[in-house]
């Protein structure tokens, strides 16, 4: 095999792979979307954790003589988020079991 034809199959995995996952993103929008409830609980497995941190997006830097406006953004550090941050919501599998029964009560 050559390095051509080794980089034309890798280029085609890469796009399969690709594909797959924008399959399952679009298959989860469609089942929310649908209000399909039970059928998105099930894509999960219950290791799951259902997590949406609060996020500050700006950051004020120390003023310099070159900028005193300056203002940086700030990203969100690599790795599993820390138990300090707050979260809008920090599910486990059985909690978003629990938010889907409500949503489908009403009371939520």
């Amino acid at each position: 095999m050559t390095a051509t034809e080794v980089s034309v199959d890798m280029l085609i995995e890469k796009i399969s792979v690709q594909y797959r996952v924008e399959q399952f993103y679009y298959r989860e929008a469609e089942l929310l979307d649908e209000g399909l409830w039970d059928e998105w609980y099930q894509q999960f497995t219950p290791e799951l954790r259902y997590y949406m941190p609060v996020r500050s997006n700006l950051d004020t830097v120390p003023q310099t003589a070159a900028d005193p406006t300056a203002q940086t953004a700030v990203q969100a550090g690599p790795g599993t988020p820390s138990p300090q941050l707050l979260a809008f919501f920090d599910d486990s599998y059985v909690e978003l079991y629990q938010r889907i029964h409500r949503l489908k009560t009403g009371m939520a």
